[in-house]
């Protein structure tokens, strides 16, 4: 029998796996939205650049998903220029080729122009952005992501981003762009991140993310010396070490976990009055979205990417990277428990009306059923979200 549904092709991000997603303990997270597009009549598959038996063995645990992988586990750079005849079948069926990210979104892009697909280029992070901040604006690797975007945005059926802000970046470098772009915010499972009794709190505030310098949890432990309260963090990292070498005298004021699986995650997140994220820079931070459904207010940096989530006084507070000046935004949160309280259920209702899985799938099909001309068109005829 043919499978006359839409068919949506996803490619992983370059040296990403189910494997990888699965060992981040983000698999089910990253995995949500197509599920709801699964039972929205579309049928997905995805392109991972993993092989091996644990590949296989989580291959077998998603029988919903077709799934194509280096199951000959032949060299990267060989599999990545094989993957149009190694997938073919797949890659042929398709109705439309969706990148994960725009690192490997060239591998994308080739297989769409090979089989004469749509293709829907999404970035959830501007790569070259972030290549030009942590390596220089004339490194290697940021030349060579600049690259990839140049390529990969002006042939793009449609461009998803996550935020304003990234629309805005790509119309200015690409103005012809413009009426391809949508904007698909990340998402939280509302239901499994939700709020619980203010009472239950064990920690005055959390972090969660990687130990690296672009996140400032030194400046945010230094803050943490003058104000009373617990500090919970979660993640590892380069700096983790020296980091608590350095903070060791602040003692059981600071409590130190390992990442935990996204599943896991609601728990910690609700046992803290407000979530913080003093980074340098950022892009969308799926972390933020997931403490807002949890009902907490969010304490972050005056950033690209964070300021795109944060409403100032409504959802949450922005200050400065400084020690001091996150420092007077935390004493202002501790002792301000109707603050905390309207902050926190504003952030829950904006979580629910713009974050949800739901909207997401709907916003995702839409776009799925415009560029396949399925019969699905007429139930994704929500009004486009323009950018």
């Amino acid at each position: 029998m043919i499978d006359r549904r839409p068919h949506l092709v996803l490619f992983l991000t370059r040296r990403m796996s189910l494997k990888t997603w699965h060992e981040l303990g983000t698999l089910d997270r990253e995995l949500a939205v197509y599920r709801r597009l699964l039972d929205r009549g579309i049928r997905v598959s995805i392109v991972s650049h993993g092989g091996g038996r644990r590949e296989r063995d989580l291959i077998r645990d998603l029988p919903e998903f077709d799934v194509a992988c280096n199951h000959r586990r032949l060299p990267r750079r060989v599999y990545e220029l094989a993957i149009p005849w190694l997938h073919h079948r797949l890659l042929a069926s398709a109705t439309v080729i969706k990148t994960n990210q725009m690192n490997g979104a060239q591998f994308a892009i080739a297989a769409a122009r090979r089989f004469d697909k749509p293709l829907i280029a999404r970035c959830g992070y501007l790569w070259s952005s972030t290549e030009a901040t942590n390596h220089g604006r004339d490194s290697a690797m940021a030349r060579h992501a600049a690259e990839i975007e140049a390529a990969v945005w002006p042939a793009a059926s449609r461009i998803v981003v996550t935020t304003e802000a990234m629309a805005a970046h790509i119309k200015q470098r690409f103005p012809a762009a413009i009426s391809r772009l949508h904007i698909i915010p990340n998402v939280v499972d509302t239901d499994l991140f939700s709020p619980r009794p203010a009472d239950a709190a064990e920690y005055d505030f959390v972090f969660v993310g990687r130990l690296a310098p672009e996140k400032n949890v030194a400046a945010l432990l230094e803050a943490v010396e003058g104000v009373p309260g617990r500090l919970l963090i979660i993640g590892g990292g380069s700096e983790q070490a020296a980091w608590q070498r350095r903070y060791a005298h602040l003692g059981d004021r600071v409590a130190w976990i390992p990442q935990v699986p996204n599943a896991q995650l609601p728990r910690y997140l609700t046992a803290a009055k407000a979530l913080v994220l003093p980074s340098l820079y950022e892009g969308h931070p799926k972390v933020a979205v997931e403490a807002m459904a949890c009902g907490l207010p969010v304490i972050g940096s005056d950033v690209a990417g964070i300021r795109d989530l944060v409403v100032p006084h409504k959802t949450g507070l922005l200050c400065g990277t400084s020690a001091d000046e996150i420092r007077r935004t935390l004493l202002r949160i501790a002792n301000d428990q109707p603050l905390r309280q309207r902050l926190g259920a504003e952030a829950r209702r904006v979580a629910l009306a713009q974050f949800s899985l739901d909207r997401a799938a709907n916003l995702e099909g839409a776009l799925i059923a415009e560029l396949s001309n399925s019969e699905l068109a007429a139930h994704y005829a929500t009004p486009r979200q323009a950018a």
